[in-house]
């Protein structure tokens, strides 16, 4: 039940981070946005943790993700699979409590139902190489 529940907790994590890079909102107003709902018990903690997290850490993951996306610039990767994988590597980074393998599972099906069928292949052959260095 927890991973399901988690799945749709990165759901809106992953919107949160299209909507800062699609609508250019402040990253502070949707940190702020998530704090007013995880605290309302709207959403959960995890979600906010999450969001909040990759936001703070996003210049050195955006640096994992230029240095393991083979012959890929990271603007011309979409920008759905970017902020998967940043999420995914974020939680490689900051949450010690979730195996690597589950967060890559969860990579890959949230490129499954969100990006193109070749995405999936994508996120995992990138993350699965982030995964030695972050060990």
């Amino acid at each position: 039940m927890l991973r399901k529940t988690r799945r749709k907790q990165r759901e809106k994590v992953l919107e949160f981070l299209y909507r800062m890079e699609i609508g250019n909102e402040p990253a502070e107003e949707l940190v702020s946005e998530l704090k007013s709902e995880a605290d309302a018990g709207k959403s959960a903690p995890f979600t906010f943790e999450l969001f909040s997290r990759t936001c703070r850490n996003l210049e050195k993951i955006d640096g994992l993700l230029s240095k393991y996306s083979k012959n890929w610039n990271l603007e011309r990767v979409g920008m759905i699979d970017r902020n998967i994988m940043r999420m995914a590597v974020c939680e490689m980074l900051e949450f010690v409590d979730i195996p690597v393998a589950v967060t890559i599972d969860e990579a890959i099906e949230l490129s499954k139902k969100y990006s193109t069928p070749s995405a999936a292949k994508f996120v995992n052959g990138v993350l699965d190489r982030i995964k030695t260095e972050v060990k």
